[in-house]
């Protein structure tokens, strides 16, 4: 665009960007916060993280998590792209273990279905193409999260920063999940002792009691016909 002599428009482009990443920040903050507010709530994160503001903010969740945006500091003594792989490397790692697990609990809910021979029509949503999709989707995600990195064990291409990125997320979640099994003592139940009925009815009340709020103006109104 500054090739072609258009003055303006990079800034819009700029402006656009910084203001996509603040709001991709600004829910990314929101949810981390609260999913370690709620396992902080079940025991499964230090218990000072239920504490809340007056307002109901969980106040040390957020602290933490915006801790983690001291990482980009790291820029300082390393160049800005080699920053950033670093981060897109760390993400993307976790977010293939995330669906992975996600795939693995849905495997695990179609199984229990199955065996205590509950029709999935029964269900508010069924998605298509199952147990396939998810079978898919869970050999997808495993494959790449363990080749993500690949490229480091290549000859001459060893770099320590760029193998934690990569794979500190792979090799944390089995830890985390096998240790937090030993240590609490908790079993795997099988497909026909699953309780696929824990907290039904709470959540059917609360789908009968539900009034939805009017907007509160027509900026609201169209903000959510078009993202809801």
């Amino acid at each position: 665009m500054t090739r072609l002599g258009i003055p303006i428009l990079p800034h819009i482009i700029n402006a656009l960007i910084l203001t996509a990443a603040f709001s991709a920040g600004n829910s990314y903050v929101y949810c981390a916060s609260r999913s370690l507010y709620g396992l902080a709530l079940e025991g499964k994160a230090p218990r000072f993280f239920v504490k809340c503001t007056n307002k109901g903010v969980p106040i040390y969740c957020v602290t933490f998590v915006l801790l983690i945006a001291l990482l980009a500091f790291l820029q300082v003594s390393q160049g800005t792209a080699v920053v950033l792989s670093w981060f897109v490397s760390l993400i993307t790692a976790s977010q293939l273990v995330n669906y992975c697990v996600v795939c693995c609990t849905y495997v695990c809910f179609y199984r229990a279905l199955k065996a205590q021979g509950i029709s999935r029509d029964s269900l508010p949503y069924k998605a298509y193409l199952q147990p396939y999709a998810a079978y898919y989707a869970l050999g997808a995600t495993f494959i790449f999260a363990l080749i993500g990195g690949y490229t480091v064990f290549l000859p001459g291409n060893w770099d320590v920063p760029s193998f934690l990125f990569s794979y500190t997320s792979v090799a944390a979640f089995p830890i985390l999940y096998l240790g937090w099994k030993v240590l609490h003592k908790t079993k795997i139940y099988p497909p026909n002792k699953v309780d696929l009925k824990q907290d039904l009815e709470e959540v059917e009340e609360y789908t009968r009691n539900y009034i939805p709020q009017p907007p509160r103006n027509g900026f609201s109104k169209w903000f959510n016909i078009l993202f809801s």
